[in-house]
C-alpha cells in the first residue's frame, strides 16, 4: 500500500473522520479538510447500505454534496478510498482497545469487567463501521496489503490480550494464557465479523441484537478462560491474624 493510501486518523474513539488524511496531499484548508471528512462519510454509508462492490463514484458524491472532480482529486479510485477507510477503523479501534487494555485499565479493575468492556468496545467498532469492515472481509481476499494490515491488527490485539491476561494471572484458570489470549482474539474477531457479513439478527433467533449477541460472547469467554471471582477484601481481623 502507497503512501497515498495510508491515512493518519485523528487520535480517540471520537475522531473519525477528522480529514487529516495523508492522501496525495493532507488537506490545510478546513473547507477541504470537511470536504474530504463528507466524502469518506457518505462512502461508509453507502458501502453499509448496499455494499461495495455497487457503490457508485457519484452517489458517493452526491450524497457527501461534492463533485466527483473534488472525489478523483483525493483518490484513484473506490480501492484508494477504502484504504483510507481502513486504516481510520484500525485507528479506531486501536484507540478503544488500548483504553481498555492499557497497563493502567487493568491494573484499575479485575479481569471480569475489563473483558466484559472490551468484547463491548470491539463489538461498537464493528456495529458501528459495518460497510467498511464487510467491504474489507470481501475485498480483502484479493487484495495482499489489506491481508497484511488485518495481520498486524490481529497481532496488536492478541499483544494487548496477552498482557491483561498475564497481569490477572491469579483470577482464570486455564492452564495456558499465551494459548488462551490467541483463541479470545479469535473468538472474538470471528464473531462479529460474522455478524457484520450476516447483516441483521433472524427475528427467530435467541440472539435478537447487538446486545445480546455481546452478552453470549462475555459469557464465553469468561467460561473459557475459567474466571475465578475476585477475592473478597480481607477483613481487620483475618489482617490481624496474618500480621501476627
Amino acid at each position: 500500500m502507497g503512501e497515498r493510501q495510508m491515512a493518519r486518523a485523528g487520535q480517540g474513539e471520537g475522531a473519525r473522520f477528522s480529514g487529516d488524511h495523508n492522501v496525495e496531499a493532507p488537506p490545510r484548508q478546513a473547507r477541504s479538510r470537511e470536504t474530504l471528512r463528507r466524502i469518506l462519510a457518505a462512502a461508509e454509508a453507502l458501502f453499509d447500505e448496499v455494499g461495495f462492490h455497487a457503490a457508485t463514484v457519484p452517489e458517493i458524491c452526491r450524497r457527501a454534496e461534492s463533485s466527483t472532480g473534488a472525489f478523483y482529486k483525493r483518490f484513484r479510485d473506490k480501492d484508494e478510498l477504502l484504504a483510507v477507510l481502513f486504516a481510520d477503523l484500525l485507528a479506531d479501534v486501536r484507540a478503544r482497545l488500548e483504553a481498555r487494555l492499557s497497563p493502567a485499565a487493568v491494573a484499575a479493575q479485575d479481569l471480569a469487567p475489563v473483558v466484559a468492556s472490551t468484547v463491548r468496545a470491539l463489538a461498537q467498532a464493528y456495529r458501528s463501521r459495518a460497510g467498511t469492515s464487510r467491504a474489507l472481509i470481501l475485498v480483502g481476499e484479493q487484495r495482499p496489503e489489506f491481508q497484511a494490515l488485518s495481520r498486524q491488527a490481529h497481532a496488536e490485539l492478541l499483544v494487548l490480550v496477552a498482557q491483561a491476561l498475564a497481569a490477572k494471572r491469579a483470577q482464570f484458570s486455564h492452564p495456558n494464557p499465551r494459548l488462551a489470549a490467541e483463541f479470545v482474539s479469535r473468538q472474538i474477531t470471528a464473531v462479529f465479523q460474522q455478524q457484520v457479513l450476516t447483516g441483521g439478527f433472524d427475528p427467530q433467533s435467541q440472539i435478537s441484537g447487538w446486545p445480546a449477541l455481546e452478552q453470549e460472547l462475555v459469557r464465553a469467554v469468561s467460561a473459557y478462560l475459567g474466571l475465578r471471582p475476585p477475592r473478597p477484601p480481607a477483613s481487620p481481623q483475618q489482617l490481624s491474624l496474618d500480621l501476627g
